[in-house]
């Protein structure tokens, strides 16, 4: 390999080097998150009676969806879905659903939990 070509194949590598790292720390988020929140809402919408239809129907199930459904909407960085408040949010979603009613205080405490996260968020 001849002197120039080495130096070209450098210098060009190094630019496309650089090209990858700030897509990757300056455009992470509107690359990869806002189609992800959009995946995450339509599986949402059209999964959520198919996979929760052992919880009975109420005014509370129905709520609980438009607050997930709420949080994942204000979502802005990838920081807000691997916070520990996001996994305080899952682990809530799972207490909810495992006796197979939504009642109002398990609703309110959800409510919270989402608040805090948001408000921690901004």
């Amino acid at each position: 390999m001849q002197k120039g070509c080495f130096l070209k194949f450098i210098i060009i590598f190094t630019i496309f080097v650089a090209v990858i790292l700030y897509l990757v720390q300056n455009k992470f988020d509107e690359f990869f998150v806002k189609p992800g929140k959009k995946i995450l809402l339509s599986v949402l919408n059209e999964k959520w009676d198919e996979e929760l239809s052992y919880v009975k129907e109420s005014i509370e199930k129905d709520s609980l969806k438009i607050l997930i459904n709420e949080y994942l909407t204000q979502m802005k960085s990838k920081e807000d879905l691997t916070g520990d408040k996001t996994s305080a949010i899952i682990n809530q979603l799972g207490t909810i659903v495992q006796d197979s009613i939504v009642d109002a205080g398990e609703l309110l405490k959800m409510r919270k939990i989402i608040n805090e996260t948001l408000k921690n968020g901004k």
